[in-house]
Order: C-alpha cells, then sequence, then structure tokens
C-alpha cells in the first residue's frame, strides 16, 4: 500500500504540536532570529516579541506582521507584534500567535475489528475518516523594565486556546527574563512556563515543562556572534553580517538543520525572509519551511 505523504506530514504535525518541548510560544516570531538557527536576541523594534526581552526604547508605534510555511505548506503560522508603549524606562508591547494544521484525518471510526483485535487494511471503512483542524492561538503581554543603561529585567503574561476538531482547552502560562549589555556583549538568561497550566473540556490538564535557556551575543564591527543552549536542545547558534545600513546575511544551525536569512531596512519598512533546510526524519522528508517578515514603522506622535 502507497502511503500519502501528506498523512506521514500530519502525524509528524501532530507530535510537533502536542510536544511539551515545542508549543505555540517556543516558535520563532523573529524571521531575523530563525535563520540564525532559531535563537532568541532582542532587536530594537517589537518583531523578536516572542522571542527574548523587548530593548525599544523610543516611542515609535512599530507593527510587525510574519507568515510562515513549514513541513511542504502543511503547517501554516502567523505572527503579530505591537508596541503600546516605549521610554528610557520600560516598554509594554502585545503579539498574537496563530498556528493552523489543516485536512488532518479523524480515523477514530474508521477501524470495524472483527473480532481480533487486529487492524486489517479489509476492516477500514473509508467513509468514516473525516477531516478536521488543529487550530492553535495565543497571546504575549511584555512587559520589559530597564535597570539603568545596560541592563532590563522582562516579564510575560500568555493565554492561549486550542482547539483539535471538537476538544479545546484554554492555558496559561508566564515568563522571565533578564539581559545585560557589556561593552559590546550581550547575555539573555530566560525561564519560560515557569508557571503553566492547560486545561481541556474534556478534563485533561497539561503543563508546559519550565524551559531554561541562556543566549550569548558579540557585536565586532559588522560581524554578529550568537550562541545558545537550553535544556531540551542541543546548542544553537548564526551568524549576521551587516553589508550595510540597509541589508544584512543570516546564517544558523539548530540541531544540524541550517538555516539562512536576508534583512532589508528603509526608513519606513523592514523586511526579513528565512530560509530552514530540515533534515530528514527517519527516512520522512520534511521539505524546508520558509519565514517572511514585515516590520511597519510608524512615525512618533
Amino acid at each position: 500500500m502507497k502511503i500519502n505523504k501528506s498523512i506521514i506530514l500530519f502525524l509528524f504535525g501532530v507530535a510537533f504540536c502536542i510536544d511539551y518541548n515545542n508549543n505555540i510560544y517556543t516558535l520563532s516570531s523573529s524571521s531575523r532570529n530563525l535563520a540564525l538557527g532559531n535563537i532568541r536576541i532582542d532587536d530594537d523594534n517589537i518583531s523578536s516579541i516572542f522571542d527574548a526581552p523587548l530593548t525599544v526604547t523610543d516611542n515609535s508605534k512599530n507593527i510587525y506582521f510574519s507568515y510562515n510555511k513549514e513541513f511542504d505548506g502543511l503547517s501554516e503560522l502567523i505572527h503579530f507584534g505591537y508596541c503600546f508603549k516605549s521610554s528610557s524606562n520600560y516598554n509594554l508591547g502585545l503579539g498574537i500567535a496563530q498556528r493552523n494544521i489543516k485536512n488532518n484525518y479523524n480515523t477514530d471510526n474508521a477501524w470495524i475489528d472483527n473480532g481480533d483485535n487486529i487492524p486489517d487494511f479489509n476492516e477500514i471503512d473509508y467513509s468514516k475518516i473525516i477531516n478536521f483542524t488543529d487550530q492553535e492561538i495565543g497571546l504575549i503581554i511584555s512587559y520589559n523594565n530597564f535597570i539603568g543603561n545596560n541592563s532590563l529585567i522582562g516579564f510575560n503574561i500568555k493565554p492561549n486556546y486550542h482547539s483539535i476538531g471538537t476538544s479545546n482547552a484554554l492555558g496559561l502560562s508566564f515568563d522571565i527574563t533578564y539581559l545585560k549589555k557589556i561593552t559590546f556583549n550581550k547575555i539573555i538568561i530566560g525561564l519560560n512556563d515557569f508557571i503553566s497550566v492547560k486545561k481541556w473540556n474534556y478534563g485533561l490538564k497539561e503543563k508546559f515543562v519550565h524551559r531554561f535557556f541562556i543566549n550569548y551575543s558579540c557585536l565586532v564591527n559588522n560581524l554578529l556572534f550568537s550562541i545558545e543552549y537550553d535544556n531540551y536542545s542541543n546548542i544553537k547558534f548564526g551568524f549576521e553580517y551587516q553589508v550595510n545600513e540597509q541589508f544584512a546575511l543570516q546564517i544558523g544551525s539548530n540541531d544540524s538543520n541550517l538555516s539562512f536569512g536576508i534583512g532589508c531596512k528603509t526608513n519606513y519598512l523592514n523586511i526579513s525572509y528565512a530560509y530552514i533546510h530540515n533534515n530528514d526524519v527517519d527516512g520522512i522528508d520534511l521539505d524546508q519551511s520558509h519565514k517572511l517578515g514585515f516590520l511597519f514603522k510608524i512615525k512618533k506622535i
């Protein structure tokens, strides 16, 4: 029997969604960070609101939007970010993430057992296979307080809603991060989901496992190097070369998955693109992933 590739990708996609190490909040909002190996470093705009503490200090009302397709288009992810208020003392931002996995197959009622409790192709009623959608929406309210000129501490509140077919769940979790800058070096330490709860409508309760990470980055002339460790992944690292004031190139590695990207800055719009070459998993080709991000710069009021 020939196995449909979309079914294989769906099975992987389900594992990807329910893996406690890979909830919607661990997916990078910044195309730049994704191109740098899916690391978590700050930026001077709202694009990295899901990834790292925000270092925005002016009162520009920047808006960020990104779109991501993964696993041969099976999974689609949208990020939105907006900075409500920023000053030399603090900033306050809002982020929204939505992930859809469409055209999934529900086979719960398709197997008509003949009594031997052994599945057989002749026992499958294909008319009882129905489609369903896996959809997850996450919000993030980000508050970052500056400590002097070279440090900040950040707090995130993260409510989320998840539906799989007729099942649905509500969740809430929290993050805390700390950033320290020393000349051309930066260190970010974070604890994600240190308090979390997720309750499904049929009574099951989930908890996201605490995720600790530490990131180090160094900027020398036009070259940025960053390396990151967390308690559930291999070492990630990335390089960024600032070609000029408008263009930057990125390359990175995450669990031997290679990525690269390009960023373009103008006075009113930043555009960033990331490409990820996913490795085969147990012989399954997961294809490539692409992410495109737009930062709209609204003038100060």
